[in-house]
């Protein structure tokens, strides 16, 4: 019997992204997998309006405010029901092709936790992802590089360890951390990034930003110790 999975995907705000993350999910077979679109609290009126196409495959939620990268991802596995459940961003950088390789790990049955290693980035990000991947394995001795690569993907009995993760993009290094010291027999397959396609980031807004979020990353991994 097939390993079926569910992925969640938040989006906030960017409806023509949605519209082409619908249309390719259409077009790649993905037999074992299901989606879940989190609208994050949107206020633009075509994410409220929610007319978009999608198969049966798809199914689309809302929540009235703005809960955070973390906390969208937390509230649509509240509606998973498969064996794996996982996330991935919703801005294009991933492709949903890129989900073959995770369905072919979770059909080997060999894995608990499956998290993407970025690859194909622009060489300003890959150095910054390695200078707070160095930090937080530093502070946390353990491997906490590339922590905000995805698709994630966990088994069921594990989403019992999110209850207390942070909502925001802390989340990622929170998981990261707890998948170490829980045990969890790990697999971490290259998946190609490429560009935001449409829209914005909601936080990476320049230096004070990434500070900022370098500061909080580090308050939270304290607590984890």
């Amino acid at each position: 019997m097939k390993n079926t999975w569910t992925v969640v995907i938040p989006i906030y705000n960017d409806a023509v992204a949605l519209e082409k993350l619908l249309n390719e999910i259409e077009l790649t077979n993905l037999k074992n997998g299901s989606f879940i679109i989190v609208d994050n609290g949107s206020s633009d009126q075509i994410m409220l309006d929610g007319k978009f196409r999608y198969n049966s495959k798809v199914k689309f939620v809302r929540t009235e405010n703005n809960l955070g990268f973390g906390g969208g991802i937390k509230y649509g596995l509240k509606f998973a029901n498969t064996e794996w459940v996982g996330w991935m961003p919703g801005n294009l950088k991933v492709h949903p092709k890129e989900l073959n390789k995770i369905d072919a790990i979770i059909q080997l049955n060999q894995y608990e936790f499956i998290k993407g290693a970025r690859v194909g980035r622009d060489f300003k990000s890959r150095i910054k992802t390695s200078i707070a991947g160095v930090i937080q394995s530093l502070v946390l001795r353990k491997n906490m590089l590339d922590t905000g690569g995805t698709p994630t993907f966990i088994t069921r009995n594990y989403i019992k360890h999110l209850e207390l993760s942070p909502n925001d993009y802390v989340f990622e290094s929170f998981v990261l951390f707890t998948a170490h010291k829980y045990k969890l027999r790990k697999v971490r397959p290259k998946i190609i990034y490429g560009n935001r396609i449409y829209g914005s980031s909601h936080w990476q807004r320049g230096l004070k930003s990434e500070i900022k979020l370098m500061i909080n990353i580090y308050k939270c991994v304290r607590k984890l110790e």
